[in-house]
């Protein structure tokens, strides 16, 4: 029986990773591991990857298109040409480890068992795969968040298409991918969007600065499209739900600048190859449906104008609160006129 010695360790591995080239076009420079098996190597986009060799069918059907993928890449260091299951991980800090980890049980299993099938292997290291695929899943709550800016982001394409408007001015407005102060700000206007698991709109506000006019950018006008989300197992429409309704409106040539976007939300980010994974997320119901807030002083939050002195007190370094809204009253034409004053040249 051919024996496989067990290579480096896992503190080595963590090394090569970080050290290993991106991909050039799609070409990788690998390190391997186990010959016409195993290899660790960096993707387009600096991503950590973990190739397993094989042809398609070896994998089973349960991991390819649900979990991982697979493909046929090109090794620049061997000038081979490898057909292999990718297991990957996104380049945040941490994660190198985190694949490390797989290749290192990985390899010790091959070591033990250098016969051993492509799905027994996958089975054998699934605990593994699970911690990976996890940590690239964004939270519940970020999901809500992403899913109620994407709500308003279709309202606002639907309304720039039928005056037309470019799609760009749209996604230019969209700031919270950037974990920016505002969700969305163009010519003066900022509207916040709050999502909440409440049918009260009942809204968290992070800082008492969350719910005033910012002067740097100017801003005019300040609006909360308050939307209630609620996790729902019943339901079928999840982020990637919305993420396709933006698509399917979105002009094509400004695809590859959403996905970026998306990829940077909150620096973790919505990757498009994991969405077979967030298809296994729990469904959203929607209630009370969005609306604009207009934040104006009818509008009874607090400011720093609540306090006697004029500021926060002595002791206190910030606050943040629950701000119960009533249901938006605006009509559609206000509504409208909000869009068209964001959304002009």
């Amino acid at each position: 029986m051919q024996v496989i010695e067990l290579g480096p360790n896992l503190e080595a591995l963590v090394r090569i990773l970080d050290e290993l080239p991106d991909a050039i076009r799609g070409d990788r420079r690998a390190h391997t591991l186990v010959p016409n098996r195993l290899h660790l190597t960096r993707g387009d986009d600096s991503e950590f990857e973990l190739f397993i060799e094989g042809e398609r069918d070896s994998f089973g059907e349960q991991m390819i298109g649900s979990m991982f993928y697979w493909g046929n890449y090109h090794d620049l260091n061997t000038n081979r040409d490898i057909s292999a299951l990718v297991i990957s991980a996104d380049n945040r800090s941490g994660h190198s480890r985190l694949l490390a980890h797989v290749a290192y049980e990985s390899e010790r299993i091959l070591s033990e068992d250098p016969t051993i099938d492509n799905e027994s292997l996958l089975f054998a290291i699934s605990p593994f795969l699970s911690l990976i695929l996890q940590s690239q899943v964004m939270s519940i709550a970020k999901q809500m968040g992403l899913t109620a800016e994407l709500i308003l982001m279709e309202q606002l394409l639907n309304f720039a298409t039928g005056r037309g408007i470019h799609h760009s001015r749209v996604l230019n407005a969209w700031k919270g991918y950037d974990s920016a102060d505002r969700d969305y700000y163009a010519n003066g206007i900022a509207i916040e969007v709050k999502a909440s698991g409440s049918r009260n709109r009942v809204h968290m506000i992070s800082s008492i600065e969350q719910l005033l006019l910012s002067e740097e950018p100017k801003e005019e006008q300040l609006f909360v499209y308050s939307i209630g989300l609620s996790s729902d197992t019943s339901r079928d429409y999840k982020l990637v739900t919305q993420i396709d309704n933006v698509e399917r409106i979105l002009n094509p040539m400004m695809h590859d600048d959403f996905y970026d976007f998306l990829a940077g939300y909150c620096g973790e980010g919505y990757h498009k190859n994991l969405r077979d994974r967030y298809n296994l997320e729990t469904g959203f119901s929607i209630s009370p449906p969005g609306g604009l807030i207009a934040i104006d002083e009818n509008v009874d939050i607090l400011r720093y104008t609540s306090f006697v002195s004029g500021r926060l007190p002595r002791d206190v370094d910030s606050v943040n609160y629950k701000a119960i809204f009533s249901d938006p009253d605006f009509s559609r034409e206000e509504v409208e006129g909000v869009f068209s004053m964001m959304l002009a040249a």
